[in-house]
Protein backbone atom coordinates (compact mmCIF):
# COMPACT_ATOMS: atom_id res chain seq x y z
CA UNK A 1 0.00 0.00 0.00
CA UNK A 2 1.17 3.46 -1.03
CA UNK A 3 1.88 5.89 1.59
CA UNK A 4 2.22 8.71 -1.12
CA UNK A 5 -0.54 11.67 -0.53
CA UNK A 6 -3.26 11.35 -2.57
CA UNK A 7 -3.68 13.59 -5.33
CA UNK A 8 -6.05 13.31 -8.20
CA UNK A 9 -5.46 12.37 -11.41
CA UNK A 10 -5.48 15.23 -13.07
CA UNK A 11 -3.53 16.77 -10.47
CA UNK A 12 -0.46 13.86 -11.06
CA UNK A 13 -0.96 14.31 -14.75
CA UNK A 14 -0.34 18.22 -14.38
CA UNK A 15 2.30 17.76 -11.72
CA UNK A 16 4.10 14.46 -11.91
CA UNK A 17 3.42 13.99 -8.79
CA UNK A 18 2.60 10.13 -7.59
CA UNK A 19 -0.60 9.00 -8.04
CA UNK A 20 -2.58 6.17 -6.06
CA UNK A 21 -4.41 3.43 -7.87
CA UNK A 22 -7.59 3.10 -7.06
CA UNK A 23 -10.10 -0.28 -8.10
CA UNK A 24 -11.49 1.85 -10.13
CA UNK A 25 -8.84 2.78 -12.12
CA UNK A 26 -7.96 -1.02 -12.32
CA UNK A 27 -10.92 -1.45 -14.51
CA UNK A 28 -10.86 1.64 -17.44
CA UNK A 29 -8.21 2.16 -20.10
CA UNK A 30 -5.61 4.46 -19.80
CA UNK A 31 -3.67 5.12 -22.74
CA UNK A 32 -2.94 1.57 -24.22
CA UNK A 33 -4.04 -0.39 -21.83
CA UNK A 34 -7.57 -1.43 -21.96
CA UNK A 35 -7.61 -3.08 -18.67
CA UNK A 36 -5.85 -0.34 -16.43
CA UNK A 37 -2.52 1.15 -15.96
CA UNK A 38 0.80 -0.58 -16.53
CA UNK A 39 3.96 0.71 -16.46
CA UNK A 40 5.54 1.62 -19.62
CA UNK A 41 9.16 0.66 -18.46
CA UNK A 42 8.59 -2.97 -17.03
CA UNK A 43 4.87 -4.21 -17.97
CA UNK A 44 3.89 -4.68 -14.68
CA UNK A 45 -0.10 -4.05 -14.16
CA UNK A 46 -0.40 -1.61 -11.11
CA UNK A 47 -2.86 -2.52 -8.32
CA UNK A 48 -5.01 -0.19 -6.03
CA UNK A 49 -2.68 0.95 -3.55
CA UNK A 50 0.33 1.49 -5.68
CA UNK A 51 1.43 4.63 -6.76
CA UNK A 52 2.23 5.30 -10.33
CA UNK A 53 3.89 8.65 -12.04
CA UNK A 54 3.29 9.80 -15.17
CA UNK A 55 6.19 10.90 -17.24
CA UNK A 56 5.21 13.20 -19.98
CA UNK A 57 6.13 12.74 -23.74
CA UNK A 58 5.70 14.52 -27.04
CA UNK A 59 3.00 16.54 -25.74
CA UNK A 60 5.29 18.80 -23.69
CA UNK A 61 8.26 18.61 -25.93
CA UNK A 62 9.26 14.97 -24.55
CA UNK A 63 11.59 12.18 -26.17
CA UNK A 64 8.32 10.08 -26.76
CA UNK A 65 4.82 8.83 -26.23
CA UNK A 66 3.48 9.70 -22.43
CA UNK A 67 4.43 7.40 -19.94
CA UNK A 68 3.16 5.87 -16.32
CA UNK A 69 6.08 4.46 -14.43
CA UNK A 70 5.38 2.19 -11.30
CA UNK A 71 7.60 2.80 -8.00
CA UNK A 72 10.26 0.09 -9.10
CA UNK A 73 10.99 2.14 -12.19
CA UNK A 74 10.37 5.37 -10.96
CA UNK A 75 13.29 8.05 -10.29
CA UNK A 76 14.95 10.97 -10.65
CA UNK A 77 16.19 10.04 -14.23
CA UNK A 78 12.49 8.92 -15.52
CA UNK A 79 12.62 11.41 -18.60
CA UNK A 80 16.08 10.18 -19.56
CA UNK A 81 15.13 6.55 -19.55
CA UNK A 82 11.91 7.15 -21.17
CA UNK A 83 14.14 8.79 -23.75
CA UNK A 84 16.27 5.86 -24.75
CA UNK A 85 13.25 3.52 -23.90
CA UNK A 86 11.39 4.98 -26.71
CA UNK A 87 14.50 5.45 -28.72
CA UNK A 88 15.21 1.56 -28.68
CA UNK A 89 11.67 1.29 -29.69
CA UNK A 90 11.42 3.61 -32.41
CA UNK A 91 14.16 1.16 -33.89
CA UNK A 92 12.50 -1.74 -33.49
CA UNK A 93 8.93 -1.07 -34.08
CA UNK A 94 7.64 1.10 -37.05
CA UNK A 95 4.46 2.16 -34.87
CA UNK A 96 6.15 3.85 -31.93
Amino acid sequence: MSKDPVVSLGEAIKTGAPYVVTKKDTARPLGASKKGPRCNMCGYRLQPGDSMWFVWGTYRGGPGPNAVFCAKCHGPDDRTKWAEHAKRGREQYWWM
